[in-house]
């Protein structure tokens, strides 16, 4: 987005791009695909993505995948080998390094992999790299197209930036808890450390924002005469969002919480910063292209039973977009039981629930609870 462009369709697969970053750098009726929602990833990474998702739902460290590229001219490797000798990682834990065969440090790799005091092996020239993704609990990757592979199959990334380019994307990426960006100036066990106690959170941003059906999108989009639709999906919060979700504090949602009163707005932004550093919670906001129309809170994130809880705003309301919502998030928690807490008042959240295949397993006081089994 740092030049004219001559075309009719556009895509640029960065996580966050934005029309406006584009609106005078393209004809009037170009059409943008912008977004991680369209990133172009091989038909492996979509096949594995359930499984994948599935194995994740009790989470372990028992598999660690180390892969900076296939050549890695530079042996980000090595480096991390050798600061692996000193980090204490679970003594059963098996190390999986990914390098091709035309790589010049393979040897000098091969070797330190032998001294390392856990299991380790090295595979050259893989064919299966998404089963290899699929079957690991942590990565350590370099930053580039391999973030969205990793991101479809919801695989928490200790992510190290290889080149200049990457730098802001690595670091917006680290800010919404998609990625852990490796800090060369602190520990990599401290970053192992940090990244083991947010696995489940971790996991389910990054999923969150690739789904691996990027390349149907755009192939339809390509051969289609159809206008382009604005994309439906959900993103992790980040900081720029809290005036977005204070608006949604409004009388007529609150009247269904348990506290109905609205918070003030240092209060907000406390409670905001508390749920994008927690472990345990998730607050996404829902897209309607690059229109945000609501928010979806996910809690109890290591607990096989979450809870979720889901606010339209009143400009959205009557589209669809609540029911949209709880099919994305059933799809990025699958074998979870999910519930909602409903004021038994709140007509259009209990026929949301019910149409969408929840029962409601109690009641307490003013309030039904919903559930459905993964």
């Amino acid at each position: 987005a740092d030049r004219k462009h001559q075309c009719d369709i556009l895509l640029d697969q960065t996580f966050g791009r934005q029309k406006e970053d584009y609106s005078v750098l393209t004809p009037k009726d170009c059409k943008l695909l912008l977004g991680s929602q369209y990133a172009l990833l091989r038909p492996e990474f979509a096949k594995w993505r359930i499984y994948s998702l599935e194995r994740r739902s009790k989470p372990e460290f028992k598999q660690l995948l180390i892969n900076m590229g296939g050549v890695d001219v530079d042996d980000f490797t090595g480096q991390v080998l050798d600061e692996l000798k000193t980090c204490t990682l679970p003594s059963d834990v098996n190390i999986t390094i990914v390098m091709g065969g035309s790589a010049p440090h393979l040897e000098s790799v091969k070797s330190k992999a032998i001294m390392l005091p856990y299991k380790t092996e090295v595979k050259v020239d893989v064919d299966n790299m998404a089963e290899i993704m699929a079957n690991s609990d942590i990565a350590i990757g370099a930053a580039g197209a391999t973030t969205w592979e990793r991101c479809c199959l919801g695989l928490p990334t200790i992510q190290i930036v290889v080149a200049d380019n990457q730098i802001n994307i690595a670091k917006n990426l680290d800010s919404i808890n998609v990625i852990q960006l490796y800090n060369r100036k602190r520990r990599l066990s401290r970053d192992i450390d940090n990244i083991s106690s947010s696995i489940s959170k971790m996991s389910l941003a990054s999923a969150s924002i690739v789904d691996g059906r990027g390349a149907p999108r755009v192939e339809r989009l390509i051969t289609s005469k159809e206008n382009y639709i604005d994309l439906f999906f959900m993103r992790p919060v980040e900081l720029e969002d809290v005036n977005f979700a204070y608006s949604l504090q409004t009388k007529e949602i609150r009247k269904h919480f348990v506290n109905t009163d609205i918070p003030s707005m240092s209060h907000h932004i406390d409670w905001f910063k508390k749920i994008i550093n927690s472990p345990i919670s998730q607050l996404f906001v829902l897209m309607l292209g690059a229109h945000k129309t609501g928010v979806l809170r996910v809690d109890n994130l290591k607990s096989s039973e979450l809870e979720i809880s889901i606010i339209i705003s009143l400009s959205y309301s009557g589209q669809g977009l609540a029911k949209q919502a709880l099919k994305e998030i059933e799809s990025l928690t699958p074998s979870k039981v999910l519930k909602a807490i409903i004021h038994k008042n709140n007509i259009p959240s209990k026929g949301l629930f019910n149409r969408s295949g929840y029962i409601v397993s109690k009641q307490n006081g003013d309030f039904l609870e919903y559930r459905k089994n993964g």
